[in-house]
């Protein structure tokens, strides 16, 4: 019924706002020059039980600082969540608006990266029988 989809697990959500941010970023000039098919990759991280999840980035530097937050998964398979260039994103000071920073690519060393992103209807749709129980079924 849409032409964008976030396939996700069913725990994960997004950013307060995304959706309207997401719209907004896809009216700017695209200066990649490609016509390459695309999915935009959403970095995600665990927050502690005890913890509230982040409003803003400042927020989420401030609890992966004092490990209120991780990077998803990052001690049950660290390697299925290790975007390209996950440090360097997570060190640049918030600014409003999305824009892609890196464009990445399942290659070594990031071939067991199971990215979390937004595509269109066109791609093919998550195969619900596959769960993580097997660890690396998702990459299929």
């Amino acid at each position: 019924q849409t032409y964008f989809v976030l396939p996700s697990d069913v725990e994960l959500y997004p950013s307060v706002n995304f959706i309207q941010e997401f719209f907004k970023f896809l009216k700017q000039k695209d200066f990649s020059n490609s016509t390459v098919p695309r999915v935009y990759v959403l970095p995600i991280f665990e927050v502690k039980e005890t913890a509230y999840p982040p409003q803003t980035k400042d927020q989420l530097q401030a609890m992966l600082k004092n490990n209120d937050a991780v990077p998803f998964h990052k001690t049950l398979c660290g390697a299925c969540h290790n975007i390209p260039k996950l440090k360097e994103w997570q060190e640049l000071p918030y600014t409003p608006g999305l824009k892609v920073i890196h464009i990445g690519k399942r290659h070594s060393p990031y071939q067991l990266w199971e990215p979390i992103y937004v595509g269109t209807h066109k791609e093919p749709l998550y195969d619900e029988r596959l769960s993580w129980e097997g660890k690396k079924d998702k990459m299929t």
